[in-house]
């Protein structure tokens, strides 16, 4: 990209002749071409792969900094040959628009009220990262058109997008967005081996153990038409989920959060699966307090909001 940028450049100065302008516009490019080594390379870009504010910081660059740089430092006649003045002022102003910036940075949530994809959105919230939330009305059958199955090949909720690479399973993106943007500490650090190893024990827990089992009661009793569901199912899977229940009630009585004294994402999938079910927790007094506490958090509020309610 360098070598790119340096050529253009070096064929623009040749082009154009000398001068004072020629030096100005030269400043431009060279700070253009410096803006975009360091988003891209030192030391912005070797950052944003593990700090949120570097990853901002990259975009912000990119987005804002370097275009106008850049075009500013392409000589003026190569300009009256591409367009007009008033076109380039109207694409300065394009570039340089903080909503562009914003844009490019978003992540996409593909998403559905009340569904698994609270989980990512919630963490998202977190995290405090700008998001744009793409409302799919799955119980609609949009799920199911092919424009979404080529986002979702299962077509169901959540997907996202992340600087153009899709991710599915609710899980796995918190699981991940929270190991990628460390420092707001929604995860343990690997150094800590011991809350590590809770940590991901919890955090498998919640699909692998509970999730089935509520799952299971939730179809067969709500989800599914009268029709196609298997009431005879619904006594084991019920006692079979209240065994679990107090198992996690007896794991909470002594401590605030699952994975140890600090919130994290293993707070956000379990509390987010207990909520499924709430009554259910009338008699497990520790999971009552427990989930009562995370939907007083300012961030699960965000994201419990329906973002498009009925009127």
């Amino acid at each position: 990209m360098l070598v790119v940028l340096l050529a253009v450049l070096h064929w623009s100065l040749r082009r154009a002749g000398g001068g004072e302008r020629i030096q100005k516009e030269t400043r431009a490019w060279f700070g253009g071409v410096l803006a975009l080594w360091i988003a891209l390379d030192w030391p912005v870009g070797a950052l944003a792969g593990y700090l949120a504010s570097a990853h901002m910081l990259q975009y912000l660059l990119t987005a804002l900094v370097a275009p106008p740089l850049l075009l500013l430092g392409v000589p003026a006649g190569a300009w009256r040959r591409l367009a007009s003045r008033a076109r380039t002022v109207r694409a300065l102003r394009f570039l340089t628009h903080p909503l562009i910036a914003l844009a490019i940075f978003q992540v996409t949530l593909y998403y559905t009220h009340r569904t698994r994809a609270l989980r990512p959105r919630w963490v998202l919230e977190e995290l405090e990262l700008p998001y744009r939330l793409q409302l799919i009305d799955l119980f609609g059958g949009e799920g199911q058109t092919a424009a979404y199955r080529r986002i979702h090949p299962h077509g169901s909720v959540p997907a996202i997008d992340i600087d153009g690479h899709v991710m599915i399973e609710s899980c796995a993106i918190c699981h991940w967005l929270s190991d990628r943007y460390a420092e707001k500490q929604l995860a343990p650090p690997a150094s800590e081996a011991a809350a590590r190893m809770d940590y991901e024990q919890w955090i498998f827990y919640v699909p692998g153990t509970l999730e089935p089992l509520a799952f299971q009661i939730l179809l067969h009793s709500v989800i599914l038409p009268e029709t196609q569901r298997v009431p005879d199912m619904l006594p084991w899977a019920t006692r079979r989920y209240q065994s679990l229940l107090k198992f996690l009630n007896k794991a909470l009585a002594e401590r605030d959060y699952i994975a140890g004294d600090r919130f994290s994402t293993a707070d956000i999938l379990l509390g987010s699966t207990l909520l499924w079910l709430p009554e259910m927790l009338d008699n497990q007094p520790a999971l009552s307090d427990y989930t009562a506490r995370l939907q007083q958090r300012a961030a699960y509020q965000r994201a419990a909001t329906d973002p498009a309610p009925r009127a």
